[in-house]
């Protein structure tokens, strides 16, 4: 397809481009329109407006999926919700503090009270998707003992910690942000939440916690925790984390070798030193859910693309 208009506030046009190489688009024309509201985009859909939808959240899966003609398909994503920590905070400055953080959240109770079991805990930024430099036995351990113990060991005394997110960027992004906030309480942290607009007030003065995602960009280390961890990612140029000087050089090593066995050591390496200065933490792996007109043949893929190619989108004949 080609881009005939966009406009970001609104709606973006595509038209089909007969030379593809795979073979003539199966749509004529592809419009993407932006429509917040869940409901407004399941009304349009209902109503024959539009074709399909983004983001249905998993407890409105049946329910969208109970109208005869619309279908609901979900993938597990490439891609995880993480929260990033603050270094430069001088409450988070002890990496024993950000570690307690990450004790005490229960993953799976997050996974189950708010995605009805449709997304899944990593072991680590560390996915089978990599083969053999998959890492084997690893996981985020839920420990709120050791949590209280780490922030004994610490010296927190109360300080207050403040999780900012916005209210709807990422789904179950806010429902998330809220049972977090408890948790941490649990152990003893004097935890508060602020939703903000954007992403610029996220990241802004004051920052100490706030969400982000890291996405798995191809098959291997170097396309998912290097990217977004390395001293080319976002984290480490804002200067939030600054302890990661293992961590570069193992990454940069990683980069250059070839042998696969080393290769997993120091990728293994990398995993150790995230974990352990803990800059950020996963969450969990998210499910994306799409309503669709069920005369559509389309598949959803586990990366944020939508894959209209002639293989991959199809419409039954009226």
């Amino acid at each position: 397809y080609r881009v005939v208009s966009h406009s970001a506030a609104e709606a973006t046009v595509l038209e089909a481009f007969d030379d593809y190489f795979m073979g003539k688009p199966t749509a004529r024309r592809v419009t993407f329109r932006r429509v917040p509201e869940l409901a407004a985009r399941v009304a349009g859909l209902v109503a024959g407006d539009y074709d399909l939808i983004t983001n249905i959240p998993p407890d409105q899966m049946s329910v969208v999926g109970a109208y005869k003609d619309i279908d609901v398909r979900s993938v597990v994503l490439a891609n995880v919700h993480v929260l990033a920590y603050n270094e430069q905070d001088k409450v988070l400055a002890d990496k024993r503090v950000r570690q307690a953080l990450n004790y005490a959240i229960d993953r799976q109770k997050l996974v189950d009270a708010l995605w009805q079991g449709t997304a899944q805990v990593p072991p680590s930024h560390n996915f089978p998707e990599y083969g053999q430099m998959f890492v084997e036995g690893r996981k985020l351990p839920y420990d709120p003992a050791k949590a209280k113990a780490l922030l004994q060991q610490a010296g927190y005394k109360g300080e207050p910690i403040v999780y900012r997110t916005m209210a709807n960027y990422y789904t179950n992004a806010l429902e998330a942000a809220q049972i977090l906030v408890e948790q941490w309480k649990a152990v003893g942290i004097n935890a508060s939440l602020q939703v903000v607009e954007n992403s610029t007030q996220m990241r802004g003065a004051g920052a100490q916690i706030f969400n982000w995602s890291n996405s798995t960009r191809l098959p291997d280390p170097l396309g998912a925790i290097w990217v977004a961890w390395g001293p080319a990612g976002e984290h480490q140029i804002s200067k939030f984390w600054t302890s990661a000087e293992g961590f570069n050089k193992a990454g940069t090593a990683l980069e250059a070798e070839v042998d696969p066995a080393r290769r997993k050591a120091l990728f293994t390496q990398m995993l150790d030193i995230w974990e352990d200065e803990a800059p950020a933490t996963i969450l969990y792996q998210p499910s994306e859910a799409y309503a669709i007109k069920k005369a559509i043949a389309w598949r959803p893929t586990t990366f944020y693309f939508m894959d209209l190619r002639p293989d991959n989108l199809s419409f039954a004949r009226s």
